[in-house]
């Protein structure tokens, strides 16, 4: 009898919390479905934009002949000055490791843009950025088009509301689990069928319980990386379980940033013949690496194996002789510098080569399309409370 009478209670207690959360799944999901359902399609689109970019415009990242003798980088660069604006200048160059693929000339405008040009023939092919498309789905994503203000203490609406219906999201991925979870393994085979041929609304529902159970991990992932873009106490929250600390704002680190804006300096000519130095002695230390990147100050030499993406090593030269000083590795980096690259890695899908980039955009389509199949049930359901 006490046996039974555990069980009964056992059973009421796991009704009541299944409830519960039926009741939060569906009150949080109603405001921010909308939401959500829109910043997992646009970041969906944006998982493949390398791939797509560069197959839309194959002869800009592609050379038309692979040959022997690669033109030094300062005649490269030479070739590159006259394509741009007074306002333009470069901050470094980019060589792949693949010899098919053209050097990336990376200029101060736009914003992580680039020049692409042929290494052996010296031919300019063109600029390197943003598709307009994938610019959209980047500032739907990240911000619901809304154009940062123009006072920082303002508040940034777009990336407040996206921020925080991201991290409402995996509060509805975790009780929704809770309500779908089965209490046996037969139980879990049964709730894993989707039931054809008994009208939309049972495909619906079985679609929207067995998509969210199987995308649930993926979009857990998304949605517990996602707010580190958004907030600042997240992202410090979110690096300190890692173990990194969270720095203090230098305010008067900034103010000395603005004052030094405000006033005119002289600007020192870079001399880009070092350049070939600098690549000649990183590539000779790290022949394995993915691409070497060359700036005013440093060379980076990324890896090309599964993981973080931006893991890399850092090289210091002199800029008069273009001998290298020193090197940072990655594996004596800052443990901040690691979890970023980490958390982009791991959001995007990156980490584990396309097999992971392709679950993480079907994934990501399944998310967007859960709150359409949920509110259809919802309203399925007022219908027919209505008409009893």
């Amino acid at each position: 009898m006490e046996c039974s009478a555990f069980f009964v209670i056992n059973d009421i207690i796991e009704f009541l919390m299944k409830k519960s959360f039926k009741r939060l799944h569906l009150w949080l999901a109603m405001p921010f479905g909308i939401i959500i359902s829109l910043i997992c399609f646009t970041g969906a689109m944006q998982i493949f934009e390398r791939e797509i970019t560069e197959l839309i415009r194959y002869d800009r990242y592609h050379v038309k002949e692979v040959k022997t003798q690669k033109l030094p980088l300062a005649e490269l660069i030479d070739r590159v000055v006259p394509e741009l604006k007074d306002s333009v200048s470069i901050r470094g160059i980019t060589v792949s490791k693949n010899p098919s693929r053209p050097y990336r000339v990376n200029l101060s405008q736009p914003r992580k843009s680039g020049m692409m040009i042929d290494q052996y023939t010296g031919e300019v092919l063109g600029m390197d950025q943003r598709m307009p498309f994938f610019m959209t789905m980047l500032k739907l994503h990240r911000w619901l088009l809304c154009e940062r203000p123009d006072n920082e203490t303002d508040v940034w609406w777009g990336k407040l509301i996206v921020g925080m219906s991201t991290i409402m999201f995996v509060f509805v991925i975790v009780s929704g689990l809770i309500v779908w979870w089965p209490k046996t393994v037969r139980g879990l085979r049964k709730r894993m069928r989707i039931h054809v041929g008994q009208g939309f609304k049972r495909f619906f529902f079985d679609f929207h319980t067995i998509g969210g159970a199987c995308a649930s991990m993926f979009l857990l992932i998304m949605a517990l990386t996602g707010p580190t873009w958004s907030f600042d106490w997240y992202r410090d929250g979110f690096y300190r379980i890692f173990g990194v600390k969270s720095e203090a704002k230098k305010v008067a680190a900034k103010d000395n940033e603005k004052n030094k804006e405000e006033k005119p300096f002289a600007v020192i000519p870079v001399n880009y013949s070092v350049w070939q130095r600098v690549y000649d002695e990183v590539y000779h230390r790290q022949p394995d690496a993915t691409s070497i990147s060359i700036d005013e100050e440093e060379a980076i030499a990324t890896f090309g194996s599964l993981g973080n993406g931006r893991a890399s090593n850092t090289y210091n030269y002199d800029a008069e002789t273009g001998k290298v000083l020193g090197v940072e590795f990655y594996t004596e980096a800052k443990p901040k510098v690691k979890v970023k690259g980490w958390v982009y890695s791991v959001h995007t899908g990156s980490w584990g080569g396309y097999l992971t980039k392709v679950l993480q955009f079907l994934a990501a389509l399944l998310g967007a399309l859960l709150p359409i199949t949920g509110y259809y049930l919802w309203i399925k359901r007022s219908m027919n409370k209505s008409r009893r």
